[in-house]
């Protein structure tokens, strides 16, 4: 992880993949993988990030709920929100929602 977070940290801007995954026992999970250019190797690399339990601290995984997860793993792994350039997702109908909205707060952060 060390490795990874370094050269995450010094590309000039990163993606985030990201899906929900929801087992029987309303264990919602957020999944996410990160993505850069690393220009040691000339590579693209993707790296697993993290998972985090979505209704740890909340009782809806709303959008604001993702963003509040989002911004404070990114702060927490040292990562610039100036540097996202990329949020995607698998593209279900309930995730593709909740990221539209995300989008929005998320990105405004940023700047």
């Amino acid at each position: 992880m060390e490795r990874l977070l370094k050269n995450a940290k010094v590309a000039d801007c990163f993606g985030l993949l990201c899906d929900e995954v929801i087992d029987i026992s309303v264990l919602e999970l957020l999944i996410t993988f990160i993505q850069f250019f690393n220009s040691k190797t000339d590579k693209v690399e993707i790296q697993f990030l993290f998972v985090e339990d979505v209704l740890k601290d909340s009782t809806f995984a709303n959008a604001e709920t993702i963003v509040n997860i989002l911004i404070r793993k990114l702060d927490h792994y040292g990562l610039q929100l100036q540097k996202l350039s990329t949020l995607a997702s698998n593209g279900a109908a309930v995730v593709v929602g909740k990221f539209t909205k995300a989008d929005g707060p998320l990105l405004e952060s940023s700047t």
